[in-house]
């Protein structure tokens, strides 16, 4: 890595740290914005949320598993998820002296796509858009991300400067990332089954109505189905129940019955939602509570 990253990285660390003192999810001044800690390396997989985002690594790293694949980000590589999509993730370097540290800028669909505009006014050479990749953390990339850290400790900057900042870091990710830019320019179809994804995460408790999500992906079933799998990796059920069972383990940590958190996230069958449980997070509801408030409950179910 180049000195001058190497310098903008332990700036990065330094400004991040300010705000994680602890592990955790911390909000950031600017809506959209957090910073994640974790000092310790994760010796199994976890279930995780990742929503449209980027995700800037100061210090560690950590991989997400997606279908086949394991997409690393590090201080090398950033990450970019452009889809609601419920993935297996697992801290691969971290330690209490130098904890995994990530700056995390949720994506506001629209804005990148009228960004990417700008930035390719031509457009860009069309290709298969990946909606969970990893582009390079160039100095400028790094620079705008310091600025904007900054500028959120300021208070006459916060509100004028700190948007600006954060704009710029997504032009310079566009820049390095034409990625970026395929999925809201040249990739109809993942557009389509964002909305969909999207329709299922808010309407997760009720049943499953593909033929209905479909209608609203502007797609037949059988095209629905097939581009949803390649999209999340997932099929729309596996996707739903997914969003089920990690729902139900935050309500399972905030003290509801196993019978309440249940039918709270639509199970008719009690069997049904602790056999599916179990195999999902690898040890029946009530054990894995209380294994995760032993070791201080749930770090983070979403993307850091």
């Amino acid at each position: 890595m180049l000195i001058g990253s190497r310098v903008g990285l332990d700036s990065l660390v330094e400004r991040l740290s300010r705000h994680a003192k602890e592990d955790g999810s911390f909000s950031l001044p600017l809506p959209g914005a957090y910073v994640y800690r974790n000092s310790q390396r994760e010796s199994e997989v976890r279930p995780a949320l990742y929503e449209p985002a980027v995700c800037l690594v100061a210090q560690g790293a950590k991989a997400v598993f997606y279908g086949r694949e394991v997409v690393r980000y590090d201080p090398a590589h950033v990450l970019i998820s452009a889809l609601d999509l419920p993935l297996r993730a697992q801290v691969l370097e971290a330690s209490p002296k130098e904890p995994f540290l990530c700056l995390k800028l949720v994506l506001d669909p629209v804005e990148v796509a009228e960004l990417a505009t700008r930035v390719y006014p031509e457009g860009v050479l069309p290709g298969e858009a990946q909606p969970i990749f990893v582009g390079k953390t160039t100095p400028a990339l790094l620079d705008a991300a310091l600025r904007f850290l900054k500028a959120l400790e300021e208070p006459n900057e916060q509100k004028l400067l700190a948007p600006l900042y954060r704009q710029e870091l997504l032009i310079r990710l566009l820049q390095e990332s034409p990625a970026l830019a395929r999925l809201n320019l040249l990739d109809p179809h993942l557009r389509r089954i964002a909305r969909a994804a999207n329709h299922i995460r808010v309407h997760f408790r009720e049943p499953l109505d593909v033929r209905a999500l479909a209608r609203l992906a502007h797609m037949s079933e059988s095209a629905f189905y097939e581009h949803f799998k390649r999209v999340t990796s997932l099929t729309p059920l596996q996707y739903q129940k997914a969003l089920r069972l990690q729902e139900a383990r935050k309500l399972l940590l905030d003290g509801l019955s196993v019978v309440q958190v249940a039918r709270e996230v639509g199970y008719a069958s009690l069997s049904q939602f602790t056999r599916e449980y179990r195999r999902f997070f690898g040890a029946p509801p009530s054990r894995d509570a209380a294994r995760l408030r032993e070791q201080g409950g749930l770090v983070a179910s979403q993307a850091g």
